[in-house]
């Protein structure tokens, strides 16, 4: 069961348009691009400063993390990792579990609250989506289990990418269905919930019932998106 003090979203939105503490930057091992895939789009947003800072830290191994700041984005700093080649072997799953579980220990250590994960993994290197979602709500689920006073809030972004999208949207609607014994407030949530358009309406795991208290939904929220 996930803890409490992780609040976890899912946008269509574009990464780089998020104002979040932290997005994630699937790249490569030399920390290296020419131009190509969100990699390359990251780079060309935050200008030269971060190309140069990745020269620096000299590459990041596979299912490792590395810090850099954030230039010219709206996110404070760019967490880089590096995901499997996919090939079906039992590793893939261990090396993209690390990507996502190193990413937030490098969240904590540096005490970023907010950050943004792209699938990893799943372009390029071919990693199966609906494989690549459930590893990253199992890892999700670990991380906030052995970190229960961490408060951080994950939203995963599937711009231009429809399918991941679903597989996140399953996987957040099982998290909804998980018993929140100490509060119930369903009956306001539903009456909440007849105040919006359909249009209005949008998936959200919420698990910080302080941020809203008087419309906490135990096993599903849905909040106004933005436009």
């Amino acid at each position: 069961m996930y803890a409490e003090t992780m609040e976890i979203e899912i946008t269509m939105e574009n990464i780089l348009n998020l104002d979040v503490d932290a997005i994630v930057n699937p790249t490569n091992i030399h920390m290296m691009n020419k131009g190509g895939g969100l990699d390359g789009a990251i780079r060309q947003a935050a200008g030269a400063g971060l190309a140069e800072e990745c020269r620096i830290i000299g590459g990041c191994p596979t299912g490792e993390a590395r810090v850099t700041g954030g230039y010219q984005l709206k996110a404070k700093c760019v967490i880089h990792t590096v995901g499997p080649v996919y090939n079906g072997s039992p590793e893939n799953a261990a090396l993209l579990a690390s990507c996502y579980r190193n990413c937030l220990k490098c969240a904590k250590n540096y005490h970023l609250k907010s950050i943004a994960f792209p699938p990893i993994a799943t372009g390029s290197f071919g990693y199966p989506k609906r494989e690549a979602a459930e590893i990253v709500f199992r890892t999700l689920d670990e991380w906030s289990r052995e970190n229960p006073s961490e408060q951080i809030h994950i939203i995963l972004t599937c711009f231009g990418d429809s399918e991941s999208y679903g597989y996140y949207s399953r996987g957040i609607s099982e998290i909804a269905e998980e018993p929140r014994e100490s509060i119930d407030r369903t009956d306001e949530y539903f009456e909440y919930l007849n105040t919006l358009t359909p249009e209005q309406r949008k998936f959200r795991a919420l698990h910080t019932p302080d941020s809203d208290p008087d419309l906490y939904n135990p096993f599903l929220f849905m909040k106004n998106p933005k436009k």
